[in-house]
C-alpha cells in the first residue's frame, strides 16, 4: 500500500501487487479499496459508529500530523542555519589561526631584528 499527497507514482514504478493511494482519502473510499484488495468480505464487519470513529481519528491525526510537520520544518531550518553558522565559525576560526601564526611570525622577525640593531648598537658602543 503506497500513500502520497506530494507524488503520484507511474504504474512501472510501484512494486507488483501494490496499491497507491492519493491523499486526501476519505474513509468510505478507503475501505472500497481495501475490499477490492483483501475480498469483499473481509471489511464488513466493521460498524457505522467504528467508521464515523475512524473518521474523527483520521481528521485529529490530520491536524496532529500537519502541526508536527510544521514543527518539523522549523526545527529542519533551525538546524540548516545553525549548521550554516557552525560552518562559518569554523572558517573564521581558520581564518584567525592563520592570521595569528602571521602575526607570531611577524613577531619573531621583529625580535631577531631588534636583537640584531642592538647587538650592532652594543658592539658599535664597545668599539668607540
Amino acid at each position: 500500500i503506497l500513500v502520497s499527497g506530494q507524488v503520484k507514482p507511474a504504474d512501472s514504478e510501484t512494486p507488483e501487487d501494490s496499491r497507491f493511494f492519493g491523499k486526501p482519502l476519505g474513509v468510505g473510499q478507503m475501505i472500497t479499496e481495501l475490499q477490492a484488495m483483501v475480498g469483499a468480505g473481509a471489511l464488513s464487519i466493521v460498524s457505522s459508529a467504528a467508521v464515523l470513529r475512524s473518521s474523527e481519528a483520521l481528521r485529529d491525526e490530520a491536524r496532529y500530523a500537519s502541526a508536527d510537520f510544521a514543527h518539523e520544518a522549523a526545527l529542519s531550518a533551525e538546524n540548516d542555519g545553525l549548521r550554516l553558522l557552525l560552518e562559518q565559525a569554523a572558517i573564521d576560526a581558520e581564518n584567525l589561526l592563520v592570521q595569528a601564526g602571521i602575526d607570531a611570525q611577524e613577531r619573531d622577525r621583529a625580535a631577531n631584528f631588534q636583537k640584531l640593531i642592538v647587538g650592532e648598537l652594543h658592539h658599535r658602543i664597545k668599539n668607540t
